[in-house]
């Protein structure tokens, strides 16, 4: 019985937020690297500011 009203809840929870959820089937629009020759930036489909604080790289390997 916990099962079904686990899997009800996420069913329903899925439902709800599809509506809101969209992307472009061919990936990134493209040209919005903000570079000079683009001219534009990836504020056209986000909201924020870009770069707008100090960012982190990680890089993570599984080379032995």
């Amino acid at each position: 019985m916990r099962k079904l009203t686990y899997l009800s809840i996420l069913i329903v929870t899925t439902v709800l937020f599809i509506p809101t959820l969209h992307s472009n089937i061919t990936g990134s629009p493209g040209g919005k690297t903000n570079s000079p020759s683009d001219g534009a930036n990836c504020t056209q489909c986000h909201t924020g500011t870009v770069n707008s604080g100090p960012g982190t790289l990680t890089v993570m390997t599984n080379i032995p």
